[in-house]
């Protein structure tokens, strides 16, 4: 089992970046710059992590408006776009930093999961089935059985 020493609101987003597979030395160098460049002012780790889900609901609904959900499913959906990408080491912190970046949106759109199609209902068109003559298969067996013999 696996136990943290939270000391900051550092530590939190530390341990929030290492979920999305940033070694733990990067973790803490990118809490900090994250901490400041976002202006956190939330004390409670429960609110802290909430701001930055919100921050990734904001950029799920940007890059896959197409996309329906729940909040956790959406948030969801950008985590593994993340992931699946190897975006600790492709994308950084820019996820939660920047709002307009090309490059972020290029990357999580070409990593993202694609939804089934809709359901078409109509009337399938007829097709032809072939039956397998029975004259054959006798003479299949009939083969089987002189070879034995």
């Amino acid at each position: 089992m696996v136990a943290l020493t939270i000391q900051g609101i550092d530590d939190i987003i530390s341990a929030y970046l290492q979920t999305f597979g940033f070694s733990k030395e990067k973790a803490q160098e990118q809490a900090h710059i994250l901490h400041k460049q976002l202006h956190l002012t939330e004390k409670v780790g429960e609110d802290l992590i909430l701001h930055l889900d919100h921050i990734l609901l904001a950029r799920s609904e940007e890059l896959f408006p197409d996309i329906q959900g729940t909040f956790s499913e959406k948030v969801a959906f950008v985590k593994f776009a993340y992931l699946r990408a190897n975006g600790a080491n492709q994308i950084g912190i820019r996820l939660w930093i920047s709002e307009e970046d090309t490059e972020v949106k290029s990357i999580l759109k070409e990593f993202s999961l694609t939804n089934a199609p809709t359901i078409k209902q109509g009337i399938m068109e007829a097709q032809a089935i072939e039956l397998p003559h029975s004259i054959s298969l006798f003479k299949k067996i009939y083969a089987q059985i002189k070879r034995k013999l």
